[in-house]
């Protein structure tokens, strides 16, 4: 047993023995010779210096900014930092550069169809000023007919009146770009100039038609009630308004003076919303124009 032990202790000193000098060799190699070695010239600068051929070219080892054992400076940072400071900046400008060119080119879809609504609803202003012209004229003798109703067999005029006065056709007109504009919230796409001509354009027609279906409508109604109750239904199915037999039910005085003083009412309505059309009319032409000569619109 004890030959065995000698045995194992003698295999062990000689095994340290033998890793003495490659320890000693690893423990030499330190930082300071890596350091050293690297702060050398190449081999290319050496045998230029020596040989004195300056052609050949210059192939120096220098170290790695990002080398484990390089340290960066507070500057190099700041420069890292500015970088990517000016990436994000930069990206957002151009962003913003290509949204605003966008919201450009819808700003002019939206007023090309505009252009187009007011073509559309000049048109309708045309045919009710043309409508409330030809009745106004026709009830423009409305006085004259009253006296004649006390005269038997007369009595034409009325219904001719009656027809004139029973009715009026509602404007309609094409809002389907204000209301779009309304509901997305897209008038911040338009110029100030542009906002405030389409702004004041549905302002001068909500008013009208507010006009037309409160007043104007009220003596409508009025107005068709008493015209009931003057009438003789039984003449009128048969008359053809050539004055012949007379179409009143009864000469009720009070009647005829309520009906007619509705009638001048209807006439002052018709004469105001007739006044509201053309200036609605020139307002719908002159924003036209206005974009006509802005957008080079046809």
């Amino acid at each position: 047993m004890n030959e065995e032990q000698n045995i194992m202790d003698e295999s062990f000193k000689a095994q340290n023995i033998t890793n003495k000098p490659e320890q000693k060799l690893h423990s030499e190699i330190t930082e300071e010779t890596i350091q050293q070695h690297l702060n050398q010239p190449s081999t290319t600068n050496l045998l230029a210096e020596q040989t004195g051929d300056k052609s050949l070219p210059n192939m120096e080892v220098h170290k790695h900014p990002h080398h484990v054992t390089h340290k960066k400076k507070w500057s190099e940072y700041l420069l890292e930092f500015f970088m990517l400071f000016l990436a994000v900046f930069l990206g957002f400008i151009a962003e913003d550069l290509r949204e605003h060119r966008v919201e450009k080119e819808r700003a002019k879809q939206y007023v090309h169809s505009f252009y187009n609504d007011l073509r559309n609803d000049t048109a309708e202003y045309s045919n009710l000023i043309t409508e409330y012209d030809f009745k106004l004229k026709g009830l423009a003798g409305r006085k004259d007919c009253y006296e004649s109703l006390s005269q038997a067999g007369s009595n034409g005029c009325l219904q001719n009146l009656i027809e004139l006065s029973r009715g009026f056709t509602d404007l309609i007109t094409s809002d389907q770009t204000l209301q779009q504009l309304k509901n997305s919230g897209s008038f911040r796409l338009l110029s100030q100039q542009d906002a405030d001509s389409l702004l004041l354009y549905d302002k001068m027609v909500r008013t009208f038609i507010k006009r037309e279906t409160t007043g104007f409508q009220e003596n409508i109604y009025n107005l068709r009630n008493t015209m009931y109750s003057l009438l003789n239904y039984e003449e009128v199915s048969k008359s053809n308004g050539d004055g012949g037999k007379p179409i009143l039910v009864s000469d009720n005085k009070q009647l005829l003076n309520r009906f007619f003083n509705l009638l001048d009412d209807n006439v002052w309505r018709r004469q105001s919303n007739l006044k509201a059309l053309l200036l609605l009319k020139q307002k719908a032409t002159s924003v036209i124009i206005y974009f006509q000569n802005k957008y080079d619109l046809q």
